[in-house]
């Protein structure tokens, strides 16, 4: 099915379509969002659903288009003026997209901790499949606080993509991301399988809040 399925079903036509074409279109722009760069060939049709009436078809767009892995210089000026046109309801989504095209996906580590953008990061890093490791690897290791927990609960829901990266962080030096590793793992069931011999392991941590 891969790339030219999901580009196919973006065609739907803005504000025309009914129920059953609006989920279709939703779900092949969530595809492209999962699939990182190789979501380029449905560029043109994920730049149109970016600015689609139904928030939730642009979100995904702006979600896949952010992780398209490449700064396009005409692409960025696009966003640019969807962030300036469209306002507050698509423009963090845009600004959000942008950052991710400039300067690369770890760049919503630090997006997460911003006062405007945080929540919008938050929808990239859960949309956004296994593209979101890495910066949610960062968070666990370099991010205080809360981002932690949310970081940690989006590595569980990613099931065993996110195995080999969480085996490493159980060894990490700092307990509180030892501690998150071991939940991560634990919320997955059997995905975690490959990675019993490490939370037992974790079981026998000199720390109390990781042996929980």
């Amino acid at each position: 099915r891969g790339r030219h399925g999901a580009r196919g079903r973006l065609d739907g036509g803005r504000g025309a379509r009914r129920a059953p074409e609006a989920r279709s279109c939703l779900e092949a722009a969530r595809s492209c969002a999962r699939m990182g760069p190789a979501a380029e060939p449905a560029v043109a049709e994920l730049v149109r659903a970016a600015r689609d009436d139904d928030l939730d078809l642009a979100t995904a767009a702006y979600v896949a288009l952010g992780g398209l892995g490449r700064n396009d210089a005409a692409l960025v000026a696009r966003f640019e003026e969807f962030r300036i046109a469209l306002g507050p309801r698509h423009g963090a989504h845009a600004e959000v997209a942008i950052a991710r095209l400039r300067e690369g996906p770890l760049i919503l580590a630090r997006l997460v901790q911003s006062k405007d953008l945080a929540q919008v990061a938050w929808t990239h890093l859960g949309w956004g499949g296994e593209t979101a490791l890495d910066p949610l690897v960062r968070i666990l290791e370099d991010v205080p606080g809360d981002p932690k927990d949310t970081a940690a609960r989006l590595m569980g829901e990613m099931g065993a993509p996110a195995v080999p990266a969480l085996r490493r962080l159980i060894d990490h030096g700092d307990a509180t991301v030892r501690a998150h590793a071991v939940a991560a793992l634990g919320a997955m069931g059997a995905a975690a399988e490959p990675a019993l011999a490490d939370i037992e392991g974790a079981l026998r941590d000199s720390q109390g809040d990781v042996r929980r």
